[in-house]
């Protein structure tokens, strides 16, 4: 079987998405097929898959199969390409607290120190 048909249907939110995940520095591959996910997507090291989905529409029930089965990483239903930053940052932790760490110390009035006036040893 073929994962690619002449007459595939892609939604519509599918190609901001994409833009959004190669911006962050992901592999991306469309790939079609019956219940098959609409994306490949490597990061870090990893293969992830992924469906895209409107935002109000559901999974099929082949897709749902589909997802229950499959032996590696969870597939992502993505429906906007904010859902989609935050996924993709969800799977390297480090990065998200780094980032929750810089809001953090950017939210309080932490002063300022310059290095000339701290007191040597």
């Amino acid at each position: 079987m073929s994962l690619y048909k002449a007459n595939d249907r892609r939604d519509g939110n599918e190609p901001e998405i994409v833009e959004c995940l190669r911006a962050m520095g992901a592999s991306v591959a469309q790939i079609s097929g019956r219940d098959v996910p609409d994306l490949a997507i490597g990061w870090r090291g990893s293969t992830y898959l992924a469906e895209v989905k409107q935002p109000k529409a559901q999974l099929r029930p082949g897709q749902e199969k589909f997802s229950r089965e499959w032996k590696g990483h969870p597939v992502a239903v993505l429906r906007t390409p904010g859902e989609a930053a935050v996924w993709l940052l969800s799977l390297a932790p480090c990065i998200a607290r780094v980032a929750e760490a810089v809001d953090l110390v950017s939210a309080t009035k932490v002063p300022k120190i310059r290095v000339d006036e701290m007191e040597g040893p």
